[in-house]
């Protein structure tokens, strides 16, 4: 399954300055046990694995968590135009069979080309914190940490709703 999903990126600045911008954003929605060709997997994890299930399953497993033969699997991230891929945010979800997140995972890119990526093991509302591990914006400073919260996590295994966001917040 590969699906086109429409999103609405949303950015604020509060200080020093009030700024805003929002504009309509396409990412690739697709289930990573299924063959396809639309995320690459040398622009993700590093981008030595063979395929993205092999990136996944990498990275997992060097953090001792594993994908289990029931599992699904789903990404939602920007695919490669005219060679080039401009992939702020990648977002990884394994479901258990009922539906159920057993783990996330945030694929952060920075505008230098770094790449950090986040286990994530959400709570019953799908919320999660971590903090910031690396430089993202030259207009931020390192200290922060995201604020992750998903609604509808079921409906993943439908594909009929997605609705998922990251905050990035300075620490006081």
């Amino acid at each position: 399954m590969v699906k086109l999903a429409k999103g609405v990126v949303l950015h604020q600045r509060r200080k020093p300055f009030k700024h805003g911008l929002k504009f309509t954003n396409y990412m690739w929605f697709v289930d990573l046990k299924e063959p396809q060709n639309k995320l690459l997997p040398k622009d993700h994890f590093g981008g030595e694995a063979p395929s993205m299930l092999a990136a996944i399953t990498s990275f997992v497993t060097s953090r001792g968590e594993t994908i289990e033969a029931s599992d699904k699997l789903y990404a939602i991230a920007s695919a490669r135009t005219n060679g080039y891929v401009f992939n702020p945010l990648s977002v990884y979800w394994c479901l258990k069979e009922s539906g159920e997140v057993r783990w996330a995972i945030l694929e952060i890119h920075n505008t230098y080309g770094d790449r950090h990526a986040h286990l994530l093991y959400p709570d019953q509302k799908g919320n999660s914190t971590i903090d910031k591990e690396f430089y993202v914006s030259p207009f931020f400073t390192i200290d922060g940490e995201y604020k992750r919260s998903e609604e509808h996590t079921s409906e993943l295994q439908s594909h009929s709703y997605i609705s998922y966001a990251v905050f990035c917040l300075k620490k006081k």
